[in-house]
């Protein structure tokens, strides 16, 4: 059954006051980030546009250019609610040094190919921003870079996807298209999964975050994905408490947690820009108190290095 048809009214009964972990927020890139939307005409109809967000800094001496994430929506999440339900969680994972492209197109499913298509979306992007990146100017150094310029193409793609991005994101990471968009990481946030969706051959390190309060994507949809792979690093969050419903990404906090874009930006931060401090300990460490698995409660953390 297609996710659109279980979307109902997500009643928020209480709201609870999260950021428990001492993990920066933000990053240093806060105060300085910047955001266009553009048309792209071989993008699904149904909104031919994505939306990019990235720091607007300059090269090289504020750290720049940046790995790209392409990040694919949930269902009833494209059109506008691309931007105004998703930006504050891109602005979070952005600010700690990403560039972040998403397409607003396919909001109830793509009009050409439903779900089944979606995940080329994800993959579009990914095109487009190289396409730009590749035939524009290059800012001269000590000039201000951002948007596709701000891209460091040397250390692979991350994909990242919520809901029935989610599912797009598990094909967009498997070995039939790692190598021909350069995919090195993939992030799942309470991703859409049933045994209709196919065969999961993800060849990348992932990390998976859900909650025992998501009743529309339950956790036992992302450990069914999870089950499918194997040889790669793996992480899973499956927390109690405080709760964490499907709408975690896009409902900003207090309701929702402060967390998903760190942890997020974290694991991209291991798997592409290679960080072996901070960022590792956070997923590898036990006896870190920021750790992703000490950060709240949990029905299930764990955290499989290959």
């Amino acid at each position: 059954k297609k996710l659109w048809m279980r979307v109902g009214s997500l009643i928020l009964s209480t709201a609870f006051c999260h950021g428990l972990a001492a993990v920066p927020t933000k990053g240093p890139y806060w105060g300085k980030l910047t955001h266009s939307y553009h048309h792209v005409p071989t993008l699904d109809d149904s909104d031919p546009r994505l939306v990019i967000i990235s720091p607007n800094v300059k090269c090289p001496q504020e750290g720049c250019p940046f790995p790209l994430l392409s990040y694919a929506h949930g269902a009833a999440g494209g059109g506008w609610y691309t931007f105004e339900g998703y930006f504050a969680l891109w602005r979070q994972i952005a600010s700690f040094g990403f560039v972040i492209v998403a397409p607003m197109s396919c909001s109830v499913g793509c009009k050409q190919g439903g779900w089944d298509t979606y995940y080329e979306e994800q993959l579009k992007v990914i095109d487009w921003a190289h396409n730009v990146s590749h035939n524009g100017s290059k800012p001269k150094p000590g000039e201000t870079w951002a948007g596709t310029a701000a891209i460091d193409w040397t250390k692979g793609v991350g994909v990242v996807g919520h809901s029935m991005g989610g599912q797009a994101t598990v094909r967009s990471a498997g070995k039939e298209h790692v190598v021909r968009y350069n995919i090195s990481a993939a992030v799942l946030h309470h991703p859409f999964w049933d045994k209709a969706s196919g065969t999961v051959d993800v060849v990348v390190p992932i990390s998976a975050f859900t909650g025992v309060a998501d009743h529309i994507c339950p956790p036992n949809e992302t450990k069914l994905i999870l089950s499918g792979v194997t040889g790669v690093p793996i992480t899973y969050r499956n927390q109690l408490q405080p709760a964490e419903d499907h709408l975690e990404p896009v409902l900003v906090p207090p309701i929702e947690s402060s967390l998903l874009g760190a942890y997020t930006a974290g694991w991209f931060d291991v798997y592409l820009n290679g960080n072996t401090g901070a960022s590792y300990a956070l997923f590898y460490d036990p006896s870190d108190p920021d750790s992703l698995c000490n950060s709240a409660t949990m029905q299930e953390c764990y955290n499989h290095r290959v």
